[in-house]
């Protein structure tokens, strides 16, 4: 998929994932790593709550302690792009969907108030 937007952009990716998958797309968003920043960082303010081992902290410089931590923008993001441990690629598709899934229901809870709709809206 990778090589599909790569050569073809979002419309040569779309064609691959609806020939490949038999799932119809409708909208693309492409999000570069400053555009995922400033989502992450709009979407839960407050920051995404993650697992980090060692190993992550040392190898992406992560200002964070081995266990739980609350992580925002720049460090979710390094979060994510890891992948030099057993797990490797397999290991950051897993950070991402947690990451993702996360920022879904933050975003979900926010519109769900009127108060959350009208930050959206301003």
């Amino acid at each position: 998929m990778n090589a599909a937007y790569y050569y073809g952009g979002r419309e040569l990716l779309k064609k691959t994932i609806q020939e490949n998958f038999d799932v119809k797309i409708d909208h693309v968003a492409v999000i570069d790593f400053k555009g995922f920043v400033k989502m992450v960082d709009l979407l839960a303010p407050e920051g995404v709550a993650v697992n980090v081992d060692q190993e992550i902290i040392d190898d992406m410089s992560i200002q964070a302690s081995a266990g739980k931590n609350v992580l925002h923008g720049e460090e979710i993001l390094k979060y994510v792009r890891f992948r030099h441990d057993d797990e490797s690629d397999f290991g950051r598709v897993e950070r991402q969907q947690e990451v993702m899934v996360q920022l879904k229901t933050a975003f979900i809870n926010q519109i769900s108030s009127f108060e959350g709709m009208a930050a959206f809206l301003v």
